[in-house]
């Protein structure tokens, strides 16, 4: 009886020892060139030199390259932090704390705010922002939709 307990204790801590979560492995974010914005787009990697302009309370960062524009914006404040992307739904006057959008050539433009200010479609992190070299750093997300249609 001994030996059984001994050998199912083993195996249930061996069975811990060797098992890991997905979510604990470390995700490989990708880092852009100085100077450049770089994205995935549909599955698709893009990049593109990009600019961004620090104000009060206003950080907006984009780029353009192959057709594509990106823009995201921040409203709230130009501090390194994580900011909630809404949309804007009916209330015009109501300002997300960031947004995210995207358009290509000849077609109108897909953006966050065009959802409901409800639910959050996404997040931007700014880690890092650099007032010597002027690079602002960070990562983002976010769903967009055309305000042409639901798409």
């Amino acid at each position: 009886m001994k030996a059984i307990s001994k050998l199912l204790l083993s195996a249930t801590l061996l069975s811990l020892f060797f098992s890991s979560c997905s979510d604990d492995d470390p995700v490989d974010v990708p880092v852009a060139p100085a100077g450049n914005i770089i994205a995935t787009v549909g599955g698709t990697p893009w990049e593109a030199s990009g600019v961004a302009i620090i104000n009060n309370n206003f950080i907006s960062v984009g780029g353009q390259s192959g057709g594509k524009t990106v823009q995201v914006t921040i409203f709230k404040d130009d501090v390194v932090g994580t900011y909630e992307v809404k949309g804007i739904g009916a209330l015009t006057t109501y300002t997300p704390e960031a947004m995210v959008a995207y358009e290509t050539s000849g077609s109108y433009a897909s953006a966050s705010i065009y959802f409901d200010n409800t639910v959050a479609v996404g997040s931007v992190t700014i880690t890092e922002i650099d007032e010597v070299t002027k690079t602002v750093s960070g990562t983002f997300h976010s769903k967009v939709k055309s305000f042409t249609d639901e798409t």
